[in-house]
C-alpha cells in the first residue's frame, strides 16, 4: 500500500546511509512513525498524505467519504485505497461497513499509552522537529534527500569567508569585462533562452553599452538567482527586489532575496515615525552544502546595499517554515520572534505529487475545466510559520 511504501522507502534510505535512529509511533498520526536521532537532537516526523493530520480540528483529511473493511478491524479508505487503524481502537467511528465515516476531533483519537508517554516527555523539548510530508518526499528527489542528510551530519562544509559575494552590480561588472567564471557560464547555458544574447553580447569585445543590453544583463542575473531558488528552495522562487548570491570557485552555492521596503505604521503615532521594513523572502544553498556564516554574510551585504541608498534605520522581517525547523538560525542572527502565522492550505496532485496553493489550484481548475478532476487532488495544511524581526 502507498502509505507503507512511503515509510519503507524512508527507512531503506536511512539504512542505506547508515543512520541510527529510534522509531516510535507519531503523536500526530498512529498510522505513521517518527524517527529520533539523538546525536543530532532531531526528530523526523513522517506525514503520509493518505492519513494527513489537520492542524485545526480533525485528525485526518481524506478525499473519500466511504469506508471499507479490513481482515483485522475497521478502517477507512482514501484516494490510494490504503487504510490505517489505531493499535488500541479505530480512530474513525462507523456503524457498519460501506457507510459514511465520521471524523473525530484529535483529542478523541486513542493512541497507545507508550505514544502518549513519548509525546509528553520533557527530554525532547529542545530537539528540532522536521515534518516530512509525503508529497515532499516523492517530488523532492535527490535534492530533498540531500537536505535531509545534511540535517543528519552528511554534508560538505564551507566557510562563507571563502566565498565571493555576487550582487546585481558585480554581475554586470563581470559580464562587461568578460570575467564571468566558467561555472557560472555553464549555469547560464542551462537556461537556454539567453544563448542568442550571450553570442551577440558577451562573446563580442567590447560589450556594447546600451539601455537594452543593461536591462538584459539585469534580467539574466535575476533569472539565474530565480532558477537556483526554483531548484533548491522548498517553495521555489518568489517576487523580490534585491538578490544576493555566494560564489565558490565560480559556482553559485547560495542565494538570498529581499523585498522592497514597506512603511510599517502599526504601533506608531504617525507615518513619519514608521521605519522601512524589508522582508527576507528566500534563502537557499546547495542541498548537500552547509555554509558556515552564509546567511549572515548575505544579510550583511543586503544591509550595506540599503545603507548605500541612504537608509540607516530599518528592519528586516522573515518567516521560518515550521515544517523544517523551529527558526533557531534566525535567533542566532539576532532576530526576535514577533508572531506566528497559522497553517496554509495546499492541494496535492496525487498523480504528480505537485503541491499547489489555493490560488494556483483555482487557476488550474479555471484553465483545465472538466479535465481537472477534483478527485485527483487532496487538500492538506502545512504547519504554519514563525515571524522574526531584526531592527537596525
Amino acid at each position: 500500500m502507498e502509505r507503507f511504501g512511503f515509510i519503507v522507502e524512508f527507512e531503506e534510505f536511512l539504512a542505506l546511509h547508515l543512520k541510527a535512529y529510534i522509531k516510535r509511533p507519531s503523536p500526530l498520526c498512529p498510522a505513521a512513525n517518527e524517527y529520533l536521532f539523538e546525536q543530532y537532537k532531531l526528530i523526523i516526523r513522517l506525514v503520509p498524505i493518505c492519513c494527513h493530520s489537520c492542524s485545526q480540528q480533525n485528525c485526518y483529511s481524506t478525499s473519500h467519504q466511504t469506508c471499507h473493511s479490513s481482515p483485522q478491524q475497521t478502517c477507512h479508505s482514501t484516494l490510494q485505497q490504503t487504510c490505517h487503524s489505531c493499535q488500541e481502537q479505530t480512530c474513525y467511528s462507523t456503524q457498519q461497513q460501506n457507510c459514511p465515516i465520521t471524523l473525530q476531533n484529535r483529542e478523541s483519537c486513542h493512541y497507545p499509552q507508550r505514544c502518549a508517554e513519548f509525546s509528553s516527555s520533557d527530554s525532547f523539548t529542545e530537539w528540532d522537529v522536521l515534518y516530512l510530508f509525503e508529497d515532499r518526499w516523492r517530488s523532492g528527489g535527490e535534492k530533498l534527500r540531500a537536505r535531509i542528510l545534511s540535517r543528519l551530519g552528511t554534508f560538505r562544509s564551507l566557510f562563507a569567508r571563502k566565498c565571493q559575494i555576487l550582487t546585481q552590480e558585480e554581475f554586470g561588472r563581470l559580464f562587461r569585462s568578460h570575467s564571468l567564471p566558467d561555472a557560472l557560464l555553464a549555469q547560464i547555458a542551462q537556461l537556454g533562452e539567453y544563448d542568442q544574447f550571450m553570442r551577440r553580447s558577451y562573446l563580442v569585445a567590447p560589450v556594447q553599452a546600451s539601455a537594452k543590453v543593461d536591462a538584459t544583463i539585469r534580467n539574466l542575473f535575476n533569472h539565474l538567482t530565480a532558477d537556483f531558488l526554483q531548484r533548491y528552495h522548498s517553495y521555489g522562487a518568489a517576487k523580490c527586489k534585491y538578490r544576493v548570491a555566494l560564489l565558490h570557485q565560480g559556482e553559485m552555492v547560495a542565494v538570498a532575496t529581499f523585498s522592497d521596503a514597506l512603511r510599517m505604521t502599526f504601533g506608531v503615532k504617525n507615518r513619519e515615525e514608521a521605519i522601512p521594513s524589508y522582508e527576507w523572502v528566500r534563502y537557499a544553498s546547495l542541498p548537500d552544502l552547509r555554509i558556515a556564516g552564509g546567511m549572515g554574510r548575505l544579510l550583511g551585504e543586503f544591509c550595506r546595499i540599503v545603507q548605500r541608498q541612504g537608509v540607516n534605520h530599518f528592519e528586516v522581517m522573515t518567516y521560518s517554515d515550521n515544517e523544517w525547523s523551529k527558526g533557531a538560525v534566525y535567533e542566532q542572527l539576532g532576530f526576535k520572534q514577533a508572531a506566528h502565522r497559522g497553517a496554509v492550505e495546499y492541494y496535492v496532485d496525487m498523480a504528480t505529487w505537485q503541491r499547489y496553493s489555493k490560488r494556483q489550484y483555482q487557476s488550474l481548475q479555471e484553465r483545465s475545466g472538466a479535465s481537472c478532476k477534483q478527485a485527483q487532488f487532496v487538500k492538506i495544511a502545512n504547519l504554519g510559520s514563525k515571524k522574526f524581526i531584526l531592527t537596525f
